[in-house]
């Protein structure tokens, strides 16, 4: 999925520079990234490259034990990511569209955990879509590891969602038209999230670095176990550039089975 109604002239909105920011947030490291080499991968053209690593599965793996042995500091650099680039003030907006998409999505199982909660503790689809209070950014990490270690190697996928999603014309960015996540948004409230000193909260489990520990190579998913009969199949990709004097992009890669 696409959501682009705006087009940043801000140098440090850049798309190469909020790329390269939002690849730091998992990756803590920071890349030559190409006006190009963007383009491409929000049209789809490109699985990822050797400086957009949203492929590569022991960056993915090294994420993964962020989250689990330190996640105060996956939470910290998107809070730097978020303050930067993100208005606050679509904050239920965003928050209602991601949550529309993973509803609609039925190869999301209801069981698949999501790593959306402030504590670090991991919550189910279902228990996910039934809450109505939200931080913004422990709901991103989840939300990214998500995209990184279930939608891996599918952005080619998304097109046709981008296409439904926004019309894209030739040299021109996509125009938004959907109505995506407006219902939603006026059931839930956003908050932003504080950080906590004196608690456990952020299960800082260990001292040393995310990048010192070992890594399980993540494989990719066998993707006909996700096929179901009687669905609209729509692949999709996320990556969302919101109107104001700030800009996010978030790339949600894979396929979206929609009853529609």
């Amino acid at each position: 999925m696409v959501m682009q109604d705006h087009i940043y002239h801000h140098d440090e909105h850049s798309d190469p520079i909020v790329m390269n920011e939002l690849i730091r947030t998992f990756t803590g490291d920071d890349y030559s990234i190409s006006a190009k080499d963007t383009s491409q991968y929000k049209d789809g053209k490109t699985e990822g490259t050797k400086n957009i690593p949203f492929n590569d599965c022991v960056k993915i793996s090294v994420y993964q034990k962020l989250i689990n042995n330190n996640y105060l500091l996956a939470l910290d650099r998107m809070k730097v990511f978020i303050d930067k680039h993100f208005d606050r003030q679509t904050s239920e907006w965003f928050v209602g569209a991601v949550l529309e998409i993973i509803q609609k999505d039925d190869s999301i199982s209801d069981s698949q955990k999501f790593y959306t909660m402030a504590n670090g503790k991991a919550i189910t689809k279902g228990q996910l879509l039934k809450n109505k209070s939200f931080e913004l950014e422990p709901f991103l990490v989840g939300i990214l590891f998500f995209v990184l270690s279930e939608r891996r190697g599918e952005n080619k996928k998304g097109v046709a969602t981008l296409n439904i999603l926004g019309k894209k014309e030739n040299r021109k960015p996509r125009v938004f038209s959907s109505d995506i996540g407006q219902m939603t948004a006026k059931k839930i409230t956003v908050s932003g999230w504080v950080k906590d000193w004196s608690s456990d909260s952020a299960q800082n489990k260990k001292t040393s670095s995310d990048e010192s520990e070992k890594v399980d190579i993540i494989e990719p998913q066998k993707h006909d176990e996700r096929s179901r009969a009687n669905q609209t199949v729509i692949n999709h990709q996320t990556n969302v550039v919101q109107n104001g004097d700030h800009n996010i992009n978030l790339t949600n890669n894979g396929t979206i089975n929609m009853n529609l």
